[in-house]
């Protein structure tokens, strides 16, 4: 988004500084980068007034910076336990040094890979100047390798890419203007060493592919994947007892408190799916505005026996 002064002077002028912010708000949305605004002073002579609009609009950008942090942040609201595994990965990425890190999240199907990902990236992309996330086995399933890098250097770039010959394109003009780029890049659902190989260089070559500070993260079920790539790698444990019974409870009661015959049933269910944040949802969803006896019988026939 491009913000110039003639824009802003086209307000009214007796507009309050809170609708001016709304106005802007509207404009982007948590999705986008609000870390790449630009601010064009059209003007030769840098005027004192031009200075103070410019230090008014930069004030709008940061307060929209911190409206969208706060939306994106709502997104996790509800996901019992996220916030503490989003600092342990945010706390990997080392977010203040200017080293190009790679981190791993490792762990099983269902155990939250993705959306601790999905969380980190919302929380830190007002800080990068361009967002890459995609899910490689959904992408694949659906296109072919070409498609994701050109993908991947349109979305980063900031322009349509047509044709990217060989993906290592080490000379190329559009590998140096990443190299100029901060950016922040999730590779999602990594399971096999095969999709990867056609970005060993850019991902060994790390410090010279991207910009200073920029951030990989790839989430994998296999942890051999990773072994070789990563920096660090997270490990995602299953939620404790508390985290289980407060995300099946959400979704199985909707919050409301549970009878007593439901209790004990309760506290065996959470206990049998071992901390599986998927496995908690579908069961909770599937379970919920039944009466005890359909409980019974549900769980009996996806053989949980109490």
């Amino acid at each position: 988004h491009l913000f110039s002064l003639s824009y802003f002077r086209s307000l009214p002028p007796d507009l309050p500084y809170h609708q001016s912010l709304t106005l802007v708000s509207s404009t982007v949305s948590p999705q986008n980068n609000v870390g790449s605004c630009c601010i064009f002073l059209n003007s030769n002579s840098f005027s004192r007034e031009a200075q103070l609009e410019s230090e008014f609009i930069e004030k709008i950008i940061g307060d929209v910076s911190n409206k969208l942090q706060s939306v994106s942040s709502s997104h996790t609201t509800g996901l019992f336990g996220i916030d503490v595994r989003v600092n342990k990965v945010e706390s990997l990425l080392n977010m203040e040094s200017p080293d190009v890190l790679i981190v791993g999240i490792w762990g099983m199907d269902g155990i939250g890979k993705t959306t601790i990902a999905q969380a980190v990236c919302n929380k830190v992309r007002s800080r990068f100047e361009g967002i890459f996330f995609a899910n490689f086995r959904q992408e694949l399933k659906t296109g072919s390798m070409a498609d994701l890098q050109r993908s991947f250097l349109s979305q980063l770039l900031g322009q349509e890419i047509l044709n990217i010959g060989s993906f290592s394109f080490r000379d190329s003009f559009e590998r140096e203007r990443l190299r100029r780029k901060k950016v922040f890049i999730v590779l999602d659902d990594v399971d096999d060493f095969m999709p990867l190989e056609e970005w060993k260089d850019l991902l060994d070559g790390r410090h010279n592919s991207f910009g200073s500070g920029s951030k990989v993260l790839i989430t994998s079920r296999d942890k051999q994947v990773l072994k070789n790539i990563v920096d660090e790698t997270y490990e995602v444990e299953g939620l404790n007892y508390e985290e289980s019974l407060k995300l099946f409870s959400s979704k199985a009661l909707k919050n409301c408190n549970p009878t007593i015959d439901r209790r004990e049933l309760i506290e065996k269910i959470v206990s049998h799916v071992q901390g599986n944040p998927l496995a908690l949802i579908d069961l909770g969803s599937s379970l919920y505005g039944k009466s005890t006896v359909e409980w019974y019988s549900a769980l009996n026939k996806q053989s949980i026996f109490l």
